[in-house]
């Protein structure tokens, strides 16, 4: 009878009157029927909320009135523990004392309670400040020398703090920034998409949604002021950022050929060492015969012969020499055209560095 005069009560208007009007034995199917569908509503969501997640028990310890309770320095090392390379052994040990620390604190009542009164039965109602607001007053806290008071616990409730409660915000992100991107802004920047959206955002926060609700300040006037003017600013920085991209564009041209005419070179003087080493062969292979020819003419005391082969020596001897002479030259040249070329690439290196750093100022100057 209880639960039935309990959701009798939240009844609307409306169902309040059909309720009247039917009978006893239908009212009683109705409610039993409602009561189906609480229990459904609870059965699945135990089934599915994380209700004996062991981390999201132990948060408790954020709550203010957790401060003085004897389990909660434990609680609280246990948080530490379970967010994953966040804190060192070192700082682990430190939890409890800093804590402790924490607990003897005395706490203004105004940092975790923003207002009391009295509602109009009577009832006294209390409204609290948002829990990042009370430990952010406690981490403003220092010690003699000048430093955090509570450093490690500032990392703990930092991180869990900024854990997304679901992936709500993150989706409507994505609504919001394809409400922007539209058909005629596919080319917008990124500082451009970062402005839209921070502009959006102001309005939703300063004025709930309404553009003629934000208040008007003088910082807000003077921005507008000088939108205009940063602009401009913008625009000559881009166009500073081209200029630097369109030297550097004809520097990496102009070594690209340099490159390229170098190359022909060092192919061209491989192919004229190439030669000259196969007519050294040749020449010593003359040297060779007309020795041969020698001994065999000294042997018969052939004159004749002997002057000839000395004659065939001889102009082997001359052939080698200049053969040699060019073979050293081509080989100097050989190595210049290397040492060139090599200094060409590290500038052309340099160069593509220099470019790509250029690029990424060009893509943030809007």
């Amino acid at each position: 009878m209880t639960m039935f005069f309990y959701i009798f009560f939240y009844l609307g208007e409306e169902a309040r009157r059909l309720l009247v009007e039917i009978s006893a034995a239908e009212r009683t199917t109705f409610f039993n029927e409602v009561k189906m569908i609480y229990h459904a509503i609870a059965d699945n969501l135990k089934k599915h909320l994380p209700l004996k997640n062991k981390l999201l028990k132990d948060l408790h310890v954020l709550d203010p009135s957790s401060r003085t309770k004897p389990y909660s320095a434990d609680q609280m090392i246990r948080v530490g523990r379970a967010i994953p390379k966040l804190l060192t052994n070192v700082e682990i040990d430190r939890i409890r004392h800093e804590y402790m620390m924490y607990a003897a604190e005395t706490v203004d009542e105004s940092w975790y309670i923003e207002n009391k009164c009295q509602d109009s039965d009577g009832n006294f109602q209390i409204e609290y400040h948002r829990i990042d607001y009370y430990w952010n007053k406690l981490f403003l806290l220092t010690t003699s020398g000048g430093l955090p008071k509570y450093p490690t616990l500032a990392k703990i409730v930092k991180n869990i703090l900024i854990i997304s409660h679901g992936n709500s915000d993150v989706e409507r992100g994505f609504s919001i920034n394809e409400n922007i991107l539209t058909e005629n802004r596919t080319l917008l920047s990124l500082s451009s998409i970062n402005g839209l959206r921070l502009t959006w955002d102001a309005i939703k926060f300063l004025g709930s949604g309404s553009v003629h609700l934000v208040p008007i300040k003088i910082d807000m006037i003077r921005a507008v002021q000088k939108a205009k003017s940063v602009y401009h600013q913008e625009q000559s920085a881009l166009k500073a950022v081209n200029d630097r991209l369109r030297k550097e564009n004809e520097t990496n041209s102009n070594t690209d050929d340099e490159m390229k005419k170098l190359i022909d070179q060092e192919h061209n003087l491989l192919i004229k060492q190439k030669n000259l080493q196969d007519e050294q062969k040749k020449a010593l292979l003359l040297v060779s015969e007309g020795r041969q020819r020698l001994d065999n003419a000294l042997k018969k005391a052939d004159v004749l012969d002997a002057q000839a082969a000395n004659a065939l020596i001889g102009a082997g001897d001359e052939q080698v020499k200049s053969i040699s002479e060019e073979l050293i030259k081509v080989t100097g040249e050989f190595l210049n055209i290397q040492s060139k070329r090599k200094n060409t690439f590290s500038h052309g290196q340099l160069h593509d560095k220099k470019k790509q750093k250029t690029t990424i100022t060009a893509s943030d100057c809007f």
